[in-house]
């Protein structure tokens, strides 16, 4: 009976994963920064501002072994040092950059690709449930 339930989950899962790569944009998208350090420095860039350097300050919380949520401080040092803030909803993704010395408030490129972080979350949730089925079995 739990070899049916594990093939029924495994086609399920087959058949989410087959319905995802479906969606996906046929378009290539542009290269995620990879931090929010190059995030920044795209924003930057796209307003034609040349930045000597960019620091950010990192701060999740709860924790950083379990971040929900995240800000950074930003310092940006052009001609003077500018100072600024990111806030996000998730970690890497769906954050806006505000620097108002610069008049700048936008969402910044996401700093990794959520999709595929999110199917990275899965496939291991996946995994460890097949683990512990396997512990399990008579």
């Amino acid at each position: 009976m739990r070899v049916h339930r594990l093939l029924a989950g495994v086609i399920g899962l087959s058949e989410v994963l087959v319905a995802v790569l479906l969606l996906l944009p046929s378009a290539p998208a542009p290269p995620t920064p990879g931090s929010y350090r190059a995030s920044v420095l795209r924003v930057l860039s796209a307003h034609n501002l040349e930045a000597r350097d960019v620091v950010v300050v990192d701060s999740c919380a709860p924790t950083v072994e379990r971040c929900r949520t995240y800000s950074g401080a930003v310092t940006v040092v052009a001609q003077t040092r500018l100072r600024g803030r990111i806030d996000c909803r998730e970690r890497w993704t769906t954050c806006t950059l505000a620097v108002t010395e610069l008049r700048i408030r936008e969402p910044l490129p996401d700093v990794i690709d959520p999709l595929a972080w999110r199917a990275q979350q899965l496939w291991a949730a996946v995994m460890a449930w097949l683990r512990q089925v396997g512990r399990h079995q008579p």
